[in-house]
């Protein structure tokens, strides 16, 4: 880490070290100041080190920036050293407009000779001949929110939930004491578990996770859907079970491993 760090207000900033990783704070991560002190044990030996985790990042490298979706990008094509560098970085943007390159080289742009082999052995995809749609078929949208109350509004704002008859979400971090806007889904019945009424509590390994009210399972069905829930007979399992138009729908979480397993039916 810097030895000497200068930040002005609304500097852009990056971590450099996992703070939380269960709430997104984690090495690589951007945004805006947060400054909190912290101890070490290094290699067995007690020492105390006061940092601040953190480095100015007006700028990152394509390997920094894999996976993420910005709306403006300035991206440099100079030090392309390695095939698909200059895909990832420039399908970083949503759209075209909001696109600017710099350094712009042709040669930059290229993959790699494997990925050429790979698609010539590959078979040719022969699509079948469409049918109309069954009446009974119905749009299921899962996702993990890690925070369904505090991104409500950008969730209520994605597109692929307004098209769903069947919304599912993972990491709700519902507890007892909250409750819900009803303009969230008000063409919606709610189905929900709390983290702390799916565990045992006598489970030391178990106990920690469940009282921090993280967690938490949720299905929102549409009301123009036939419905009914039912109870999914488990143990230290996260599960949701509603029937809708006779088919099963079954969200699952495992405490464990903390993956959301997706919604099936």
């Amino acid at each position: 880490m810097e030895t000497e760090l200068q930040i002005g207000i609304r500097a852009r900033v990056m971590l450099t070290r996992n703070i939380d990783t269960e709430d997104g704070l984690i090495n690589g991560a951007f945004g805006s100041v947060r400054i909190k002190l912290f101890q070490d044990n290094l290699y067995g030996k007690k020492f105390i080190r006061k940092q601040i985790p953190l480095t100015l990042d007006w700028a990152a490298t394509i390997h920094k920036v894999q996976g993420m979706t910005v709306q403006q990008i300035v991206v440099s094509l100079q030090k392309i050293f390695q095939p698909g560098m200059a895909y990832v970085a420039l399908c970083r943007a949503t759209t075209l407009s909001g696109l600017v390159i710099l350094d712009f080289n042709p040669n930059a742009i290229y993959s790699s000779e494997d990925v050429t082999e790979a698609l010539q052995q590959m078979p040719i995809f022969h699509s079948p001949q469409l049918v109309p749609a069954p009446s009974n078929l119905f749009i299921i949208v899962h996702h993990n929110t890690e925070g369904l109350l505090p991104h409500s509004s950008v969730v209520k704002a994605m597109k692929q939930f307004q098209r769903a008859n069947v919304i599912c979400f993972t990491e709700t971090w519902f507890s007892k004491h909250h409750t819900l806007d009803a303009t969230l889904y008000p063409e919606y019945t709610r189905y929900n578990l709390i983290r702390s009424e799916a565990y045992n509590k006598e489970n030391i390994l178990l106990s920690e996770k469940i009282d921090t009210n993280r967690g938490g399972m949720a299905i929102f069905v549409n009301h123009s859907l036939h419905q009914q829930n039912f109870l999914f007979e488990t143990q230290n399992l996260e599960v949701v079970g509603v029937i809708a138009n006779n088919a099963v729908l079954l969200t699952v979480c495992i405490q464990t491993t903390f993956i959301p397993i997706k919604t099936f039916y």
